[in-house]
């Protein structure tokens, strides 16, 4: 069997907002650990529902219209199926480019509304998630030599895909298609390992949870380097971080130790509200999320050369350790999350926006199996009343968009009348202004007008359905 395969993936999409706008392709790419490709590419389409609208910003970035993904794409359903299946596969390290903070999210939501597990297909069968961006985030700050690297015109390094593309001349790679960006993810982590195999090999042994919480448990007191994906200086400034006893919800709280740790000593700093997230007061405080495969280092692995270059002052954040001992600021901080409850999710009414609500139960899981192979005429049939309350809209949904044939005239009316409201005038009024606005913007370009007309027309066929 062959172990660590990695299967690089990644979603075009009709927006950004993971819970709302929908997918338009999915490509992934399986190889091994040399990044030797081993399957055949898979590329998917998916059909739009009638409940909505592209946003044409996305459309112009990636070309596909509605009438394409319509034409060779199959329902959502069947799109999760096909995605959830390529998942699960035994071995996998699954990895794409930024995919923690965008790829990933469209997965989980496009799952959940469809009745799968949103999160297992990233642990179970020995499986993970990784992510390149910070890869390459990491060997530019910490070894950047023999690699080319792009620049945005203010001296700022770009970590856009199609920038490092560009100037590592890549060929035959197209941006913004899914298929040509899992195939130049690959060559860039490639390039990466080769040039780069200790920091490679170090990033992929301690990219997970419990790897993370055995390497900070073994360097207590040691300042760990946080690269976080903020670059907004020329310099090369990275945190310098101290983790803190508190681990919550996959969240370790860190000291940040650039900054002025003795804010902990003012009064009432057990108010969390005012002082952990007022811009003027806020304490050197930084939550790192274990789950998203986050890069921290402990300083100590860096030699003189990378420190100088990076200006990390050893001897300045070891006084600021001997300060956080002294005064018990550990203590302090344990206080501040012990008297405030975290709720890192908010969300909506909208049930396509619930995904972070609560957590389904195994209870619930069940359910979604069921629901997955019963016949779609009997969906209707399944008794919801103990399971989760976001089943009923959800299930309602799932058919609607979906099946909709199956649904009886009583149904129909509903979800019709769901859809007027979706599309109230004012919306459409701006939408479509707002594609007239890009058709004049883009005059000089005949093939983003082609693609506006598409979504013109698009949108007018759905509003005469309604």
């Amino acid at each position: 069997m062959i172990k660590n395969t990695f299967l690089f993936y990644d979603y075009e999409t009709f927006g950004i907002n993971s819970s709302l706008d929908k997918p338009a392709q999915f490509a992934a790419v399986r190889t091994d650990f040399d990044f030797n490709i081993i399957e055949k590419p898979k590329i998917y389409y998916c059909k739009l529902p009638d409940d909505y609208l592209p946003n044409p910003d996305s459309i112009l970035t990636h070309k596909i219209s509605p009438q394409k993904a319509n034409l060779l794409g199959v329902s959502e359903s069947e799109f999760a199926k096909l995605i959830y299946k390529l998942f699960l596969k035994k071995t996998n390290c699954i990895i794409g480019y930024n995919n923690i903070k965008f790829d990933d999210l469209f997965t989980r939501n496009i799952f959940y509304r469809n009745f799968f597990h949103p999160y297992m297909w990233s642990w179970y069968n020995g499986n993970n998630n990784w992510d390149v961006i910070n890869i390459i985030r990491s060997c530019y700050l910490l070894c950047p030599k023999d690699i080319k690297w792009p620049y945005k015109k203010n001296g700022i390094p770009s970590f856009r895909l199609e920038d490092f593309v560009k100037i590592n001349k890549y060929k035959n790679i197209n941006s913004h298609d899914a298929i040509s960006d899992v195939y130049a993810t690959i060559l860039i982590v490639k390039l990466i390992k080769q040039k780069k195999p200790k920091l490679f090999n170090f990033l992929f042994n301690n990219r997970k949870k419990n790897q993370l919480l055995s390497l900070i448990k073994n360097n207590k007191n040691v300042p760990f380097i946080y690269i976080s994906n903020v670059f907004d200086t020329k310099n090369n400034i990275v945190n310098i971080v101290l983790p803190s006893k508190i681990y919550k919800k996959n969240v370790l709280v860190t000291l940040n130790l650039m900054e002025n740790i003795s804010l902990f000593l003012y009064k009432n700093i057990n108010n969390k509200k005012n002082y952990l997230f007022n811009k003027k007061k806020k304490l050197p405080i930084i939550e790192i999320y274990l789950n998203k495969c986050p890069i921290i280092i402990p300083i100590n692995l860096l030699n003189k050369t990378s420190c100088k270059r990076l200006k990390i002052n050893k001897e300045k954040y070891m006084k600021n350790i001997d300060f956080i001992d002294k005064y018990k600021i550990h203590k302090k901080i344990k206080n501040i999350y012990d008297n405030h409850k975290i709720n890192y999710f908010e969300y909506e009414d909208n049930i396509d926006c619930q995904l972070y609500k609560n957590f389904f139960t195994n209870k619930d899981y069940r359910l979604m199996k069921i629901i997955r192979k019963t016949n779609i005429n009997k969906l209707k049939l399944i008794n919801l009343d103990k399971y989760d309350e976001r089943f009923k809209n959800l299930l309602f949904r799932y058919r609607a968009r979906n099946f909709y044939y199956t649904l009886n005239n009583t149904e129909k009316k509903k979800w019709n009348k769901y859809k007027k409201k979706c599309f109230n005038f004012s919306y459409i009024k701006n939408y479509l202004i707002k594609i007239k606005k890009l058709y004049l913007y883009n005059k000089n370009n005949s093939n983003k007008q082609k693609l506006l007309k598409k979504i013109y027309n698009y949108a007018k066929y759905l509003i005469n359905l309604n």
